[in-house]
């Protein structure tokens, strides 16, 4: 195997490990402290509820 075959392999793992680690670090924060669920949420429905299919026309 060439070399920039192998660097691409490495890159594929390294992004393989990101895409899983994101939600599971957000698991553990959201699970170990409901304060941040509770901010998250009210944050989130915020946000919701300016805009998105509430134009009011």
């Amino acid at each position: 195997m060439s070399s920039i075959g192998t660097s691409k392999g490495i890159l594929e793992i390294g992004k393989f490990a990101f895409y899983v680690s994101i939600p599971i670090d957000l698991m553990y924060t959201l699970a170990n402290n409901s304060e941040n669920m509770k901010k998250l949420v009210q944050k989130d429905c915020g946000l919701c509820c300016m805009g998105w299919g509430m134009s009011g026309s």
